[in-house]
């Protein structure tokens, strides 16, 4: 085993691979900063009472403190708990019964959810010994108070050909390595599922990351990479071996932003003081919310009057905070894109049974997502946490960044949100507009342009990031020469020019709206002018993913093969209409016909060839074998036209028949 710099290895022998992800702190190998103060001493004996010695603060595994978790008291014994260096894993319950300890841990990777485990122990004083159990294993565990300082990196690592990616945090004590682990988004190719993060040294603009996974097959890889302080881009190569083989590529990364031990003990102090407040039906909960709170028209009036109204409608009020993420720090490499504020992940569950008796109800089930993130935002008043808000007076809205009449038809016109295929196989992160020759590309609202560069697989176009307000940004990849007056840290105006439409083959911008890592269908969020625009484009856009992801707003995260199923709204062909694409990555698919009962009685493959105004379709049977269908098809949205003849293909759709999406 190597240790990096600065670390010292124990004499102790290292858990096995197998159990890294589903046990809390045991993941990573077993290593200690040099110089560290250790814990006071402590002779087994007796419990101690917890008002003798508090719980609350930071703890570590003894043996391989490779991550930290942060221990908050609630004045009804439950616990706050956060676990610094492991992303995706969580700690919804836990409590404090005279010298028991539980903590109940959930987890999610690539896979989905998995057993974390609970842990119970005995507190005493500086120390809680005890066992984690899970549905597969149990083991020994004991916590000590942990005297480090650490910051806690939280970084996302993209596979630079598939777009698969995982959330990764790095743990660092005085500048040397400490721990950490990463978790799959929704996926388990590249690196894998979940697992530690087993070693990650930079020298000077060098990364080279070590990781570690277990569960049914095992994997080791090794990821180098050079940081471009310019673009806050570390890209660089990967190889990974597991009990499938090996596999090597290309992948690149950002930071999103840090947080450190006493951050992480400010914002769990934040949580229990307001939902103590809650639950005791106490004025101060509004203590929570800085004095000048306003988010999209939201004021921290309005929060006391809805508290109130909850005091007085409810008892037995019960808060329950669970903490996923914290970030308060931007150390200057944070990748624009994945910037912004200091923000909490979290969730909140508010109940109450109503004053006049009956089942508990649902006061609040919050847990911050895009547009709907009033308690996300945190900053310091007096001393202390509290929320902030986004310090907006109105709900945000935008314009298309084309003014009305300048578009252009030709490839599709317009490709929308959330499509597969075209190099985007994980599904469209916002949608590609056409431009005429000679165009300008516009600011949809006002804002401060906070970074601008090339495109990285259009070299001679331009990306340029506008952020719109606290926390959204609005982003432009692959246009044409920016406007020399718009330089980074430049405010501009809605409908200003940012730059010239691209011209060649390639003449379409990306436009995407995000927050952070996520994006989301920008339509709903155009103004007027923005939506009668975006209408007109609509209107004679066209694509070859359209038969089966017809909307201006697709969803993501699909499975394929993937149906769309469409009833008839009037004319003469059959009752229903299935088309499926078999994946991806192709445009391989296949119908089926059903009647009025909706019994298939024809299936078959398609032929289709996306085109303005009207597209062809050829329905080749298999089963039973027939002559071939040749159709002519328009689709808008939910809506398609069709009609067929299998001798000559129609030159209009003026008998077409009239279908829906169902």
């Amino acid at each position: 085993m190597r240790c990096p710099a600065g670390i010292l290895p124990l004499p102790l022998p290292e858990p096995p691979i197998s159990m890294q992800i589903a046990l809390l702190l045991s993941l990573l190998p077993l290593c200690l900063p040099q110089g560290r103060t250790a814990p006071p001493p402590v002779t087994p004996g007796t419990p101690v009472s917890p008002t003798t010695i508090t719980i609350d603060g930071a703890w570590e595994n003894e043996t391989s403190p490779a991550e930290q978790i942060i221990l908050r008291l609630r004045l009804d014994d439950s616990l706050l708990a956060y676990v610094a260096g492991a992303p995706g894993l969580s700690t919804p319950s836990g409590s404090l019964v005279g010298s028991t300890v539980t903590l109940a841990f959930e987890g999610e990777d690539g896979g989905g959810p998995f057993d974390a485990g609970t842990f119970t122990g005995t507190f005493i004083g500086h120390r809680i010994e005890g066992s984690l159990v899970s549905s597969s294993s149990s083991m020994p565990l004991t916590l000590v108070r942990s005297t480090a300082l650490l910051l806690e990196e939280d970084w996302l690592l993209v596979e630079e050909d598939s777009g698969e990616a995982v959330q990764a945090a790095r743990l660092t004590d005085a500048g040397a390595f400490f721990g950490g682990s990463f978790t799959g988004l929704g996926q388990c190719d590249f690196l894998a599922c979940g697992g530690g993060i087993t070693d990650w040294n930079i020298s000077g603009t060098g990364h080279t990351i070590q990781t570690s996974s277990g569960g049914s097959c095992d994997s080791l890889s090794t990821l180098l990479g050079t940081f471009d302080p310019s673009s806050a881009f570390l890209t660089g190569t990967y190889s990974t071996s597991d009990c499938w083989g090996s596999s090597a590529g290309n992948f690149m990364a950002g930071k999103e932003g840090l947080t450190d031990t006493r951050h992480m003990r400010a914002v769990l102090e934040l949580l229990a003081d307001f939902c103590d407040a809650l639950e005791t039906e106490s004025a101060t909960a509004i203590d929570a919310l800085h004095s000048a709170y306003l988010h999209d028209g939201l004021t921290r009036a309005d929060w006391e009057t809805q508290f109130a109204t909850w005091f007085l409608n409810y008892n037995s009020i019960e808060a329950n905070a669970t903490p996923t993420s914290i970030i308060t720090i931007d150390d200057g490499e944070v990748h624009p894109y994945l910037a912004g504020p200091p923000r909490l992940g979290w969730h909140l569950l508010v109940t109450g049974v109503p004053a006049g008796g009956g089942a508990p109800e649902t006061l609040l089930d919050y847990e911050p997502e895009l547009f709907l993130d009033s308690l996300h935002y945190l900053g310091v008043e007096g001393g202390q946490r509290v929320f902030v808000g986004n310090g907006e007076a109105a709900p945000f809205s935008m314009n298309m960044p084309i003014a009305f009449g300048d578009g252009a038809i030709s490839n599709y016109g317009l490709w929308p949100y959330g499509v597969h295929g075209g190099g985007h196989p994980e599904g469209h992160p916002g949608i590609d507009i056409e431009y005429a020759a000679g165009t300008s590309v516009l600011a949809t609202t006002a804002g401060t342009i906070s970074s601008i560069g090339p495109n990285s697989h259009f070299p001679t176009m331009m990306d340029l990031m506008l952020e719109a307000r606290t926390g959204v940004a609005v982003q432009y990849d692959h246009m044409g020469p920016v406007d020399p007056s718009i330089t980074v840290g430049s405010t501009v105006l809605e409908g200003q020019v940012l730059g010239d439409a691209p011209s060649g083959a390639h003449s379409a911008v990306h436009l995407a709206l995000r927050l952070g890592v996520e994006t989301t269908c920008p339509v709903p969020y155009f103004n007027a002018a923005g939506q009668s625009t975006f209408d007109a484009l609509w209107d004679t856009a066209h694509y070859m993913e359209e038969l089966v992801e017809p909307l201006a707003c697709n969803t993501v995260d699909v499975s394929f093969p993937l149906t769309a199923v469409r009833s008839l709204i009037s004319g003469t062909l059959p009752a229903g209409l299935e088309i499926t694409r078999s994946d991806a990555t192709t445009y391989d698919m296949t119908y089926t016909l059903l009647d009025a009962a909706g019994v298939a009685f024809e299936t078959g493959t398609v032929t289709f060839n996306a085109a303005p105004t009207a597209s062809t379709i050829d329905f080749v049977p298999s089963t039973p074998a027939g002559p071939t269908r040749l159709g002519l098809v328009d689709i808008n949205g939910e809506d398609l036209w069709l009609d067929w003849d299998t001798t000559t293909r129609p030159t209009s759709l003026a008998g077409a028949s009239h279908y829906r999406l169902d």
